[in-house]
């Protein structure tokens, strides 16, 4: 039976096994030259190594948090700069990045590194031991000068820098938020695939978890366990929604970045053909896919991927992604969504299917989510399906 004691180093090891998790998840799946994937690694493989530490700390091994104790405030101010890269990386078509903004925002963690590694060097041992696991009361008058820069430079860490970082996020984070709210055409289908629901509660775990620990680390010393207890609790929280619908907002990203936006699928898979004569090998090919797709609906099972397409065109995988990304200039998400859509555009417009909800609509196309269906939809119409059924209606 677990004691109390165990479920507490429980409960502060689970963030990180969780982190572990998503990490590993980010760094194995092939890229495909996909910037925000790459941008979401490093930014949950920050919260990992900074949670690793922390559990150093909260676990009471004291040696090896001494050795780790320079780089602990400085991941936590890297964890806002990567969150940057990342959101800027989803709405890169229209917000340029501000180089000079970015590196201001590094700095901090960059000054906080320099600064603990001196105070690593000069002040003595059993000082900066004290500091780190016991802590100085801000009331105490008779603290060395060592132990006094030590505290300030804590507190201009993990409160004055922290702050700053958190405005500055939120500024942008507010920009970016009233880019996709905007609901004009262009706007939904440059933004399609940024699901708002997701960014909302990706941001504020991202808020909530970089105050807590600011505020936590200042307060340490004084904090009861309960308190303690509830932080750790929030941690959990905060790092599950992070990475779950950071993963989530990933997997509709791949799933609408190659859908042809003018939902003209005839033209899309043959224009490259004509180009190059090397290619004209693979006329057959494309015609034999054109067939699968617009003639059988293979695209209707939800669980097709592209190894079921590939034997059902009688060839090799490498051969299909080649055609697919080299020849079609799209991949195999682009144009099988492509056709879904056309297919719920046909249902949505007829009368009969009036009883179809959209969520049956999304299933009985070829959808597995929801979230996907819609930003396929809205990255080929530049509506929603709602707004599309309302101004497409007919009897026939």
């Amino acid at each position: 039976m677990l004691s109390g004691e165990n479920l507490y180093s429980l409960l502060i090891m689970l963030p990180v096994y969780q982190l572990i998790f998503f990490t590993i998840l980010l760094f194995t799946v092939k890229k495909n030259d996909n910037k925000p994937k790459f941008y979401l690694g490093i930014l949950i493989f920050s919260l990992t190594l900074y949670m690793a530490c922390q559990s150093l700390f909260f676990l009471e091994y004291y040696s090896f948090f001494r050795t780790c104790y320079v780089f602990y405030t400085p991941l936590l101010l890297l964890i806002i700069p990567f969150y940057y890269l990342y959101i800027n990386s989803l709405s890169s078509c229209v917000i340029e990045m501000d180089k000079r903004k970015m590196v201001l925002l590094f700095l901090p963690a960059i000054i906080t590194l320099l600064l603990n590694v001196i105070n690593a060097i000069t002040v003595p041992v059993n000082t900066l031991q004290v500091f780190i696991f016991k802590g100085f009361s801000f009331n105490d008058q008779n603290i060395s000068r060592e132990a006094s820069r030590l505290q300030q430079i804590h507190i201009v860490g993990n409160g004055i820098l922290i702050a700053w970082q958190l405005i500055f996020i939120t500024v942008r984070f507010m920009r970016i938020f009233s880019y996709t709210k905007n609901r004009n055409e262009n706007t939904l289908r440059q933004y399609s695939y940024l699901n708002t629901r997701y960014m909302v509660f990706t941001f504020a775990s991202i808020f909530i978890f970089i105050s807590f620990n600011g505020i936590v680390h200042i307060f340490y010393p004084q904090l009861s366990n309960g308190v303690l207890l509830v932080y750790h609790l929030c941690m959990l929280a905060c790092i599950s929604i992070i990475g779950y619908l950071a993963v989530k907002q990933d997997t509709v990203y791949q799933q609408v970045k190659k859908v042809n936006s003018n939902g003209n699928i005839q033209n899309n898979a043959l224009k490259q053909n004509n180009k190059k004569p090397a290619e004209t090998q693979y006329l057959d090919e494309i015609e034999n896919l054109k067939s699968l797709l617009a003639t059988e609906k293979i695209y209707l099972d939800k669980n097709l991927t592209i190894y079921d397409l590939a034997k059902k065109m009688n060839t090799g995988f490498r051969e299909l992604s080649y055609i697919l990304n080299k020849v079609m200039q799209t991949n195999f998400y682009g144009l099988v969504n492509e056709y879904r859509v056309n297919e719920a555009k046909e249902i949505l417009s007829r009368k009969q299917f009036d009883h179809y909800s959209l969520d049956a609509i999304s299933d009985k196309v070829g959808f597995r989510s929801r979230s996907s269906f819609y930003a396929c939809f809205k990255k080929m119409t530049g509506q929603t399906p709602a707004e599309y059924k309302n101004t497409h209606h007919r009897n026939d």
